[in-house]
This record gives structure tokens, sequence and C-alpha cells, in this order.
């Protein structure tokens, strides 16, 4: 690891070492939108559709959960056009 990160400074200069850190940071867009939307869904639907139970029903789970997916996909689905461009624009300069 230590020889791949030095020949990498010495080929490229040392901001090379960060140049993927903008879109890795961006691919955690995903879960920052999934997870709290699922809880909040989580907490809307037992307090008005569930409310005579004392654990929230296998439908409301679900449903919490394909909310949440769909909507952190359609947030985060740019990132990851772009992310496949990057990396085939590098993949077809390379071969």
């Amino acid at each position: 690891m230590f020889k791949s990160i030095s020949e990498i400074v010495k080929g490229e200069g040392v901001l090379a070492l960060w140049k993927g850190l903008p879109p890795t940071l961006l691919g955690i867009i995903h879960p920052l939108v999934f997870f709290p939307l699922y809880e909040k869904l989580k907490i809307y639907f037992r307090e008005n559709m569930d409310k005579d139970a004392s654990k929230l029903s296998t439908k409301y789970i679900v449903a919490s959960t394909l909310i949440s997916k769909v909507l952190a996909s359609a947030v985060s689905y740019p990132h990851e056009v772009l992310r496949s461009r990057i990396q085939y624009k590098v993949h077809k300069l390379t071969s």
C-alpha cells in the first residue's frame, strides 16, 4: 500500500491522492436520504395508521422501505450516472 501511494505521489503529485474524494463523498447521499426517511415514515405509519398495535405491522415496514428506497435512489441516481461515465472514460483512455 505504501509503495503504491509513493508511486502515485511521485508520478502524479500529492493532489492525485484526493482525486476520487468528491465522487466518493457524494456516494453517501443514498444512505443519508434513505435511513432518516425510513425512520420518519415508520413513525408516521405508527402514529397515523397502526394506532392500536404495539408493533408496526409488516405492510407498513415494507411500505416505509419501498418509499424510502425509491426516493433515495431518485436523489442519488445522477451521482451514479456521473460515476459510471467517469469510470468508462478512464477505462476507455487506458485501453
